[in-house]
């Protein structure tokens, strides 16, 4: 199983299944360089079937069988890099199918590119709509099965690109999965049950975009090797130009010479030459200017052989440059590892923000539950006072409506003290006290509602017991008033107490909606440096192999430059081979007939062992355990 395969099967185990409590059934579990048991759980339900015995199958089938499991039995249905080799691949998907539980799941892996790897047979690849047709196929023969989510994978350090499906079969009243695995593994051409539109869509594959891309760096090479050509042309046409000027200027130089010469001999022979005197100096004159001219033409020729130069340098710096590339990666690796500290860091810091936040937020909670209490209780006492002035109230409207003579105010208060007594009204008292003093024979008496220091002065004339009893309504009135301002003034201080509370609660939605957006952030930053580091290991791997081939490759570069040296480069080249392939085995570097023996498709082929390792198998990840 290659690097790209055992990633994805580990992110759709953990996402559509609860593996310590799962039952997952693997089709074409043998362990082949890794298998997907090594990421389930210790206390999940694991079963493996396969064509031959070997380590993680536990059942061994015969080709086109029936699975001897139970069928709606499985909460995940595995088939990863098995589609591939089977001529009849859809009659194993509805196997597949079968054996999932309504609500269960059915998880296919198989390439969408890659060489040849007969095992025994290499008969399909699979396109990005392949996961739709499977889908229909399985609804045209009865079963209910719906794709959840299908994509391409981008490749690790090997060169498969992987075609990922992922199936429910229902019924089910639970909701489809939205937590796709596509949205954590690179990839592209993405379809999920949501919408019928393609995310990431790319019609070239992963192969032709690399070969695209180097075949761009191998025109931009081209094309600067062609610019430099043509500098060095401009430059040894400008050295040839330059060469030219240089014979020109000494042949003006000679010829300035032959006149000063015969200028000498004409100021010997001035009187018989003068006519020719004048024109000599001309001829000199022009011939300074043209010195001059070419002088100054042969600087700009130098100017710009400077200037091709400098042109020169600086192509030498792009391709140096080009050269630091490699040298780039590495820094980037380091850069990574720097930014994922950074990001552990940042993580801590919004948990304690969170802690801080979960702790005020525990005490406003606690804070609204004692001012809940408090309110409850002064609302009840605000209802006991409007019971009790309402009481008052009416009790005192009653007492000033009595009319009549005394028998008969006494008569009504009599009553009046009945009803009250019989409802426990705050009043009963008083109407006792009116009923007493107005009754016949009676002395008049002070109310129970008069203050101690004030004497009542009553005389047995009924007037003088109703000027009384009005004198103790208007205090009980004056009473009544009082406690109805202070009613008020506990209805403020509640309406106060509620707005409190909702400031309170305000406050508190704050701290849930603060709470919540550090939480989210926590889960961002998680994921990120989840993603970061499956980068850096990507990154190390790809790196570490890399080391490892160069490595090997150096020694056998020098094993054999050994074996093609001193006389045993005079041998025959069957004999040279010969010679070769013993020094390789006893230096356990490579074992050419142990490779063929392993791989028959290579032997098969008949193509020497080491250079089809050279150019196919190392990337392929073949390899022969030679002990050391």
């Amino acid at each position: 199983m290659h690097d790209s395969a055992f990633r994805i099967g580990e992110l759709v185990m953990r996402t559509y299944c609860d593996l310590a409590h799962a039952k997952v059934l693997e089709i074409g579990s043998l362990n082949v360089n890794g298998c997907l048991r090594d990421a389930a759980a210790p206390t999940t339900i694991y079963i493996g079937l396969d064509l031959e015995p070997g380590p993680s199958v536990d059942m061994v089938i015969a080709p086109g069988g029936e699975y001897p499991v139970e069928n709606d039995s499985f909460d995940l249905v595995m088939a990863s890099s098995v589609f591939e080799h089977d001529p009849r691949f859809w009659e194993t998907f509805l196997r597949m199918c079968r054996a999932a539980r309504p609500g269960g799941h059915i998880y296919v892996n198989a390439p969408s590119n890659g060489t040849v790897h007969r095992y025994p047979m290499d008969y399909w690849r699979f396109y990005p709509d392949a996961g739709l047709a499977l889908a229909d196929y399985a609804r045209a023969c009865g079963l209910e099965v719906d794709l959840v989510e299908s994509f391409t994978g981008h490749r690790h350090s090997d060169v498969w690109n992987d075609f990922v499906a992922v199936f429910r079969k229902g019924p089910s009243a639970d909701p489809l999965n939205t937590a796709f695995v596509y949205q954590r593994y690179p990839c592209s051409n993405v379809r999920t049950w949501q919408s019928s539109a393609v995310f990431h869509g790319s019609e070239a594959t992963e192969d032709m975009a690399i070969l695209a891309r180097l075949r761009q760096q191998v025109d931009e090479a081209a094309a600067q090797t062609d610019a430099t050509e043509a500098l060095r042309d401009q430059i040894a046409q400008l050295e040839q130009a330059l060469a030219q000027k240089r014979q020109q200027e000494q042949e003006r130089s000679d010829e300035l010479t032959h006149l000063a010469a015969a200028m000498a001999g004409a100021d010997q022979d001035r009187e018989r030459l003068g006519s020719e005197n004048a024109d000599l100096a001309s001829r000199a004159a022009v011939l300074q200017s043209h010195l001059v001219q070419r002088q100054e033409e042969v600087d700009q020729a130098w100017l710009r052989v400077r200037e091709l130069e400098a042109e020169r340098e600086a192509l030498r710096d792009q391709v140096e440059q080009l050269h630091a590339a490699q040298a780039k990666s590495g820094a980037e690796l380091i850069e990574s590892e720097k930014w994922v500290y950074d990001l552990a860091g940042q993580r801590r810091k919004l948990e304690q923000r969170l802690a801080a936040v979960e702790v005020a937020l525990a005490a406003a909670e606690r804070t609204i539950v004692d001012l809940k209490r408090d309110g409850a209780v002064r609302e009840q006492q605000l209802r006991d006072h409007h019971e009790t002035n309402r009481a008052l109230a009416g009790g005192v409207a009653r007492l000033r409506a009595l009319r009549g003579s005394a028998e008969q105010i006494a008569a009504q208060a009599h009553d009046l003290h009945s009803q009250w007594h019989a409802e426990q009204h705050p009043l009963t008292g008083l109407a006792a006290v009116v009923r007493d003093a107005l009754a016949p024979g009676s002395a008049p008496a002070s109310s129970t509602m008069l203050r101690e220091d004030e004497p009542f002065v009553g005389q047995t004339v009924p007037a003088q017991h109703k000027a009384a009893l009005h004198a103790n309504i208007e205090k009980l009135v004056a009473r009544v008033t009082e406690q109805q301002r202070a009613l008020f003034d506990e209805q403020a201080r509640t309406a106060q107490l509620h707005e409190t509370i909702a400031a309170l609660r305000a406050e508190a939605l704050g701290y849930h909606a603060k709470a919540s957006t550090a939480l989210e952030q926590l889960e961002v930053l998680r994921a990120e440096h989840g993603q970061q580091a499956r980068k850096l290991r990507a990154v190390e791997e790809r790196a570490a192999k890399k080391d490892r081939d160069l490595m090997w490759m150096r020694r056998l570069y020098q094993l054999m430059d050994y074996a093609g040296s001193g006389w045993r480069g005079l041998l025959p080249p069957a004999l040279r081979r010969r010679v070769l392939n013993r020094l390789l085995i006893g230096k356990r570097h490579f074992d050419g007939p142990a490779y063929l023996e392993k791989y028959a498709d290579v032997a098969a082929s008949g193509m020497d062992p080491l250079r089809h390792y050279v150019n196919h198998g190392m990337a392929e990840g073949r390899f022969v355990d030679l002990g050391g």
